[in-house]
């Protein structure tokens, strides 16, 4: 859920989300030095204000395990070695010569970090091997400490590391702002508006010129796309919870936004509206038409997840991620204005008697 109200009608917003660097030959070290700098504004951000971290602690643990791997893949390319298709740290470490000596601070962090085999514990809410939620109320993440063993890395010829965060001393206070409960967003609705509250400090920071949005683009791209799949999966399991018009396939695992989409789409064609004011009626086929639009731009631009996290496909191609076919603030105008449909549209059905 979206909280900021924001103009984007305004030229001098409008002109603050104008792309102009070409990203048909992005590099490891572009997604890496990008994510980088996304996961710093953020940090920057809430660590200027009171306990405003925990609130987006999962999305901001997603980018740091991030980081770390692109910094393992970038790495390795630098070494002109094989990168694995994979996301387990242990491949990309076994990846390396046998003889490869890491700093002991880099082990440490990936011991920190690595709470699950591929990272997926801070993007879902449930584990697909098991179905058991991924964190308990009691699991707690210490990410100050993960920061200070991040600086203690050397950066090298040998082996390049990039900065997340200005070096500094941590208060008490500060050290608990930085001690994540990760048991605190254990349904796809919380865990979708820590995504949302990222993605807004970095909006609100291009809008108010401290963030760069061409350095930023990649990863604000991903954290949209992944909160319209939440958003939707969080909707279409909510309904299979009690109606037999959604099929019962299970979508927790589904990443196409196309197939999440039409999913949902195809269970509203068959609610009955008829209850509904001709007003609600006509917003929401307002609603439908305008998030049809963003799902197929996005859809079209990342169809698997993959395009904003990674510089190359699974066969290892360079992505030509093509920005002349959209307008990046019509992406976000869309996101915004279609924020209301995903986040209510079911309460509003349950309201109205006609979520079936």
């Amino acid at each position: 859920m979206l909280f900021e109200k924001i103009d984007f009608e305004n030229k001098s917003h409008i002109e603050k989300f104008i792309i102009t660097k070409k990203f048909d030959c992005n590099t490891w070290e572009d997604y890496y030095n990008s994510y980088n700098y996304a996961l710093k504004c953020i940090l920057e951000e809430g660590f200027s204000k009171n306990y405003d971290l925990n609130c987006k602690a999962k999305c901001i643990l997603f980018l740091i395990r991030h980081s770390i791997e692109l910094c393992l893949k970038l790495n390795l390319y630098n070494k002109k070695l094989p990168i694995p298709n994979s996301h387990i740290f242990k491949d990309l470490i076994s990846a390396y010569p046998e003889d490869y000596k890491f700093q002991v601070s880099l082990i440490k962090i990936l011991h920190l970090i690595d709470l699950d085999k591929d990272g997926s514990c801070y993007r879902y809410v449930a584990n697909k091997d098991t179905n058991a939620n991924y964190f308990t109320h009691e699991d707690v993440t210490k990410v100050y400490e993960i920061l200070q063993l991040h600086w203690s890395l050397n950066n090298t010829t040998e082996f390049e590391i990039g900065t997340i965060f200005p070096e500094m001393e941590f208060s008490k206070i500060k050290k608990w702002d930085l001690t994540f409960h990760l048991g605190e967003a254990n349904l796809l609705g919380p865990l979708r508006t820590q995504y949302d509250q990222c993605i807004e400090v970095l909006v609100v920071g291009i809008i108010e010129d401290r963030f760069d949005v061409n350095e930023i683009f990649v990863p604000l791209m991903f954290l949209i796309r992944h909160s319209l799949e939440l958003a939707l999966k969080s909707n279409i399991i909510e309904v299979q919870n009690f109606s037999t018009l959604i099929k019962g396939k299970d979508y927790s695992n589904e990443h196409s936004l196309a197939r999440l989409f039409n999913c949902y789409h195809d269970y509203l064609t068959k609610v009955d509206f008829s209850k509904l004011s001709q007003e609600l009626n006509k917003e929401i086929e307002i609603y439908l038409i305008e998030y049809a639009k963003l799902n197929e731009v996005i859809h079209q631009l990342d169809k698997n997840s993959q395009h904003f996290r990674f510089p190359t496909n699974v066969k290892g191609d360079f992505h030509n991620i093509q920005l002349s076919k959209i307008s990046f603030i019509d992406v976000l105008k869309l996101y915004y204005y279609t924020d209301p449909f995903l986040t209510f549209s079911n309460n509003v059905l349950e309201e109205n008697g006609i979520l079936v």
